[in-house]
């Protein structure tokens, strides 16, 4: 967590003025509200991200599965029908 007084002291500390070491303070403190991707947002993002994964895979399941179907029944038409000729 970010200390603000503390780091203003330590600017201080260093011979920065206040006003500046509070101006440096209210730019980190707009870069990380607004700018830093927090841990909640990157175990949201894998949720989704794991949410399409497991979307795709049922799609690609189900496609593979109408082309084995399709396949097996072209196979046992042309069977048959090469069957009837001997």
């Amino acid at each position: 967590m970010f200390n603000a007084l503390k780091y203003i002291r330590n600017l201080e500390n260093v011979g920065f003025p206040r006003d500046q070491a509070e101006a440096q303070v209210q730019i980190l403190i707009e870069a990380i509200e607004g700018e830093l991707v927090t841990k909640n947002d990157l175990g949201n993002l894998k949720q989704e991200i794991a949410h399409q994964f497991t979307q795709s895979e049922y799609r690609i399941v189900s496609k593979l599965g109408v082309i084995v179907v399709t396949t097996t029944t072209l196979a046992v038409a042309i069977t048959t029908w090469l069957m009837k000729f001997h």
